[in-house]
């Protein structure tokens, strides 16, 4: 059978779309989604019979989950929802016989599966009339048939999970209608005062308003619980060739994932950053503090001389912006000076846009003069020049 399996896993490599004509595209999805939900199929019933045989605790492992993320580096969320899953069609004929001939997908059965409590005949019903509606359809079909029982729904348990690489995380959220209002109603707010340029995707602004939404409260809350480095915010490790322009090696977050040099660069410029300069591997030159060396009262200066983001049209208030110096500091060709003067104040997106533009500049002039360089001038110079 383990045979047979890898031949399938050979055959399935070996196929090649571009040899269909186009009028057999529609035909090859729609049985390519049917072998999709044979696999899932196969692959759930595997896993149950793996955790009745308790095989995990065999392997040194806590549970099926973490041994199947362990075994196919899949991430141990998405492992312990399969599992979940296959615990829930276990004993469910109907919805996992229709899951192994391709009526359902592994979707529309999940949310079959959870249907407690029903008879033969009302579980053949509700898989014969999922069959012919969508993914969303199924949930109102659900839904539909609960309320006709007078059912009650159990208690939402509202949850998020963080799912982090080494280069970026996904977060997923479940949230009861109460808080999903409530999510919404702040993020319209952060839009409203932060005003994105609309030719961004909707999905990155909303993105950049979740994150100003944590950085105000960061700020803002009086008396947080202080832990082992002080009170909660970022830490960002990087080299010192790094952090005075004359490399783009990566650098570390105190989470353990990874940014460019560039992007470290930004970061430690303000928004309640701890900058720890490396020399080498070990040796610690400089712990900075969390508003980088922005003094208190210089940091309220240029927020009172600034009022909003100095970006040429746009005008996100202080609470969404950061300190930045308009000449690289550290910079070993010109030196960029920590004062009221010397700071100025851009929102999230164009902070970003700045140290991009800079990055971008010194790629062109290391190709043309053999040394990095940056464009020092400031929001206001480049407005003025525009």
């Amino acid at each position: 059978m383990l045979d047979r399996l890898t031949q399938i896993a050979e055959e399935v490599r070996g196929f090649d779309p571009s040899l269909l004509g186009a009028e057999s595209f529609a035909e090859a999805i729609r049985r390519y989604g049917r072998l999709r939900s044979a696999v899932d199929a196969g692959w759930l019933a595997l896993l149950i019979e793996a955790d009745k045989a308790k095989v995990a605790t065999k392997e040194g492992m806590r549970n099926t989950a973490d041994l199947v993320s362990k075994l196919t580096g899949e991430r141990r969320g998405s492992a312990r929802g399969d599992v979940e899953l296959a615990g829930q069609l276990d004993g469910n004929e109907q919805v996992r016989d229709a899951l192994a001939t391709g009526l359902l997908t592994k979707d529309k059965a999940s949310v079959l599966s959870r249907v407690e409590g029903t008879t033969s005949d009302e579980r053949a019903e509700l898989v014969t009339a999922a069959t012919k509606a969508s993914a969303d359809g199924v949930r109102r079909l659900v839904a539909a048939f609960k309320a006709s029982r007078g059912d009650e729904e159990p208690p939402m348990v509202n949850r998020l999970t963080i799912s982090k690489s080494p280069t970026q995380s996904r977060v997923v959220a479940e949230l009861d209608p109460a808080r999903t209002a409530m999510l919404e109603a702040a993020l319209e707010i952060a839009e409203a005062q932060m005003k994105l340029p609309k030719d961004i995707p909707s999905e990155q602004r909303r993105a950049e308003y979740l994150v100003a939404i944590c950085k105000y409260f960061v700020e803002h809350v009086e008396g947080a619980a202080e832990n082992r480095v002080g009170r909660p915010h970022v830490l960002v490790m990087v080299d010192l060739d790094v952090f005075e322009g004359r490399s783009e090696m990566p650098s570390t977050l105190g989470n353990g994932q990874i940014v460019s040099g560039s992007f470290a660069r930004r970061l430690a410029c303000d928004s309640n950053i701890s900058r720890i300069v490396m020399k080498g591997k070990s040796e610690v030159l400089d712990v900075g503090r969390a508003t980088r060396s922005w003094s208190p009262a210089m940091a309220k200066a240029i927020i009172v001389r600034d009022r909003h983001c100095v970006h040429p049209g746009c005008e996100v208030p202080p609470w969404g912006c950061e300190i930045h110096h308009k000449e690289p500091y550290g910079d070993q060709h010109h030196g960029g000076v920590t004062s009221v003067d010397g700071g100025e104040l851009p929102c999230w997106h164009h902070h970003d846009w700045e140290h991009e533009r800079l990055r971008r500049q010194a790629r062109q002039r290391s190709a043309t003069d053999g040394w990095v360089d940056h464009d020092h001038s400031s929001h206001r110079e480049r407005a003025a020049a525009a």
